[in-house]
């Protein structure tokens, strides 16, 4: 039988769900804000999105398995900002 696996950013650096991490928001290599973790007991910074939009405030959940946070969304000179529900483990997201 075959189990579901997912490769994420985090894959081999991070046991999501067991390790402690810190989530930051920062300026990627594109110069595009981007999101950023890292093993709370020290280590290099991951990018965890890699989109154009701006990100920011993310916030951690508390079982260490997802991330919230606010990304931009720019039309016609009006920027909005959607809430988005990072899985750590799958890389999924959901928009609210």
């Amino acid at each position: 039988m075959l189990a579901a696996c997912a490769v994420t950013p985090l894959t081999n650096h991070i046991d999501v769900g067991e390790d402690a991490i810190v989530i930051g928001a920062g300026e990627g290599l594109d110069g595009n804000t981007d999101l950023f973790a890292a093993s709370a007991a020290g280590g290099s910074f991951i990018p965890l999105t890699f989109t154009p939009a701006e990100e920011r405030h993310p916030r951690l959940s508390s079982d260490g398995t997802m991330v919230a946070f606010l990304r931009s969304r720019t039309e016609g000179g009006v920027t909005s900002w959607t809430v988005v529900a990072l899985d750590l483990k799958t890389g999924a997201e959901r928009t609210a």
